[in-house]
């Protein structure tokens, strides 16, 4: 199977024409960790950095929300002093 039948199979898969593929060494290093890896795949996906940003966006959301149902407890503590100057 040559590389022109692959890439025209890789295009009707995903639906868009795909003029070429960059190769990739299976030499390279594992990422140390899933997010490590995460982190290598948003940085070369625009898909993939969106979702990232929209699931922090979501994140912050939830923060916010749950913000407004937390009660909120507040203590203040006064203490005032009066001189008995003047007095007998």
């Amino acid at each position: 199977m040559g590389p022109f039948l692959k890439l025209s199979q890789l295009s009707q898969l995903i639906g868009e024409r795909v003029p070429a593929v960059d190769e990739y060494s299976i030499n390279q290093p594992m990422p140390d960790s899933i997010d490590t890896a995460v982190d290598m795949a948003t940085g070369v996906s625009p898909t993939l950095r969106r979702y990232d940003y929209q699931e922090k966006a979501a994140q912050a959301d939830i923060t916010v929300k749950k913000a407004v149902y937390l009660s909120q407890v507040s203590v203040r503590f006064d203490k005032s002093c009066q001189s008995s100057a003047g007095k007998t």
